[in-house]
């Protein structure tokens, strides 16, 4: 009986680890990052500690797939992944929004404390690149970052992340936007 209960404990466990990881890179999944966004902005409303939201995209990441396949596409999204993961707070929480677009939730920071952690990890992720065979492609990340006192919602302040996010990518990518 103990080890019937012992196995459904673990079974619940893998099935909750299963409905908020994604099943590739290990992060948590849409789902449970924007979860978490909302727990942390209605935190944010009660509280008035500030966070920040930055939103990633790997850049030209159709090409990567395109020049190198899909299994390098999904090594290059796992590598991007523990890089972020690696260098993060252990309360900043790190999920995928969806294809090659992840959010960073910071706690209790404001855009000038946390702008040199997203510029270094871009800049740390732009020293990289793909080889196989005789191709080489060059590894970038463009960056979108708001503040939650920026915004009077959490649609918002999502929304203004993802516009700063375009203006690095019409920047010519590989860059960091935070206003």
């Amino acid at each position: 009986m103990i080890e019937l209960q012992c196995s459904l404990i673990e079974a619940q466990k893998l099935l909750q680890h299963q409905a908020t990881h994604d099943p590739l890179t290990g992060i948590l999944n849409r789902r449970a990052i924007m979860e978490a966004l909302s727990k942390e902005w209605a935190r944010f409303t009660r509280t008035k500690n500030n966070f920040t939201l930055g939103f990633v995209d790997i850049d030209h990441f159709k090409k990567i797939n395109d020049l190198f396949g899909h299994s390098i596409g999904d090594d290059t999204l796992k590598e991007i992944c523990e890089s972020f993961t690696s260098s993060l707070r252990e309360y900043d929480v790190f999920g995928r929004y969806g294809g090659e677009e992840f959010l960073i939730i910071s706690p209790q920071t404001t855009l000038p404390d946390h702008l040199s952690i997203y510029e270094r990890k871009r800049e740390e992720i732009a020293k990289k690149s793909i080889h196989k065979e005789n191709r080489t492609h060059p590894l970038s990340v463009s960056i979108g970052v708001a503040s939650s006192h920026e915004a009077s919602s959490l649609d918002e302040l999502v929304s203004l992340a993802d516009t700063r996010l375009y203006a690095a990518k019409e920047s010519g990518r590989n860059a960091v936007v935070y206003t």
